[in-house]
């Protein structure tokens, strides 16, 4: 069963019917700022380290770009020494736990979302209409297809995240359209109604298969 039926409902909601997140960006300091944004536990599979590398590489190649890195783990104090090894401290901003409200409003704000291996929020993320690059891996394949609903890249190739990222910045009519399609991709893939319909039959399936009758 997909979890499109575990999804808030304030990600479904359109992007621009969506409260305005400029207070919650002024406290992260990015008001009037370009910022990618990662929703992931700290953890090492998730691999949030290449986000950071990918910042790096996408500043060298002159872009004036943030991260902005949503969720909480172990590896926070590690993420913080890489940010700072590879002088990336002031563009790097760590914003812990937040609820579902505060991330459907804050998404659709970023210019990018970076998924090395995002869970539910990349279903999250794909719903704000935001254009996605993702790495190959596991799920993010079913609902990333390059040049249709966002950037698909090579596992752990950091490099090309970068440049795909580059790729989506650099073409704003683009990014757009694929962002769209994503969204709307998504709508159909993770539609509650419809999965909630899928559920009740297969557990009918399951039901009459084994019925005994009166």
């Amino acid at each position: 069963f997909r979890v499109g039926n575990l999804i808030h409902a304030a990600h479904f909601q359109p992007p621009e019917e969506r409260p305005g997140a400029e207070d919650k960006l002024r406290g992260l300091g990015l008001v009037g700022k370009n910022f990618s944004i990662t929703i992931s536990r700290l953890e090492p599979l998730k691999h949030v380290d290449d986000v950071i590398r990918g910042l790096a590489e996408v500043r060298k190649l002159g872009f004036d770009l943030y991260a902005l890195l949503v969720g909480d783990g172990k590896m926070k104090e590690e993420l913080i020494d890489l940010a700072e090894l590879l002088g990336m401290t002031d563009y790097v901003v760590f914003a812990g736990n937040r609820s579902q409200e505060w991330m459907a409003s804050v998404l659709p704000g970023a210019s990018v979302v970076i998924s090395p291996f995002m869970g539910r929020g990349l279903t999250e993320a794909s719903l704000s209409g935001v254009p996605v690059v993702a790495y190959d891996i596991e799920w993010q394949a079913e609902i990333i297809k390059t040049g249709k609903t966002g950037e698909l890249v090579e596992y752990r190739n950091w490099k090309t995240m970068a440049d795909a990222v580059v790729k989506l910045i650099s073409d704003q009519t683009y990014a757009k359209n694929i962002g769209l399609n994503a969204r709307e991709f998504a709508l159909d893939m993770m539609s509650p109604e419809k999965l909630n319909q899928h559920e009740r039959n297969e557990y009918d399936k399951l039901f009459s298969r084994y019925y005994l009758g009166d």
